[in-house]
């Protein structure tokens, strides 16, 4: 897929029942007003493409997503590091 130039969405973003293997068309993306929810993709992976993620508003949830191995694309806003933060929960 082709990287797209999202910096900042206001709202929600849901990924369900893409079929998508890779989330690095969102490598710009750097903050999500609201809840970040992405759930069953059953060809997702790994979380690379939101490495630049600096915050999320609302809740982060990541489940039913049978082949992910790997979160490290959002290990600094799980753990509110260097700048980072979550003003919601986080299901995982």
């Amino acid at each position: 897929m082709k990287q797209v130039n999202l910096r900042k969405a206001t709202g929600n973003i849901t990924l369900e029942i893409t079929g998508l293997d890779s989330l690095s068309w969102l490598m710009n993306l750097d903050t999500i007003g609201g809840i970040l929810n992405i759930k069953t993709n059953t060809q997702l992976d790994m979380l690379y493409g939101l490495d630049n993620l600096i915050g999320v508003g609302g809740n982060l949830k990541v489940y039913s997503n049978q082949k992910l191995t790997e979160c490290c694309g959002i290990y600094e806003v799980i753990n509110e590091r260097n700048g980072h933060y979550l003003s919601g929960t986080i299901l995982i």
